[in-house]
């Protein structure tokens, strides 16, 4: 017979596992900034630029992304710092 443990009853693992699923959900969301990027300006984008944008905030992302979707160039996503 196995041992279950729910995590919704334990707080330790429900916060190791909160804590894990925000950073997926932030991962996940750079990643796909980045694959707009690379598509809507076929360029491959700097790996500075790469840096800040996994070590943005979810909400900072969506900026970006937003953005992306009518800008010309990097530039104008991200300003001067693009390059």
């Amino acid at each position: 017979m196995g041992l279950e443990i729910d995590i919704r009853n334990n707080e330790f693992l429900k916060r190791v596992y909160d804590k894990g699923r925000a950073e997926g959900e932030e991962k996940g969301c750079a990643e796909m900034l980045l694959m707009l990027l690379e598509r809507r300006f076929a360029t491959s984008v700097p790996q500075a630029l790469r840096d800040r944008i996994k070590a943005a905030s979810e909400d900072q992302i969506t900026v970006w992304f937003t953005t992306a979707l009518d800008a010309d160039d990097l530039d104008t996503v991200f300003g001067r710092t693009a390059h």
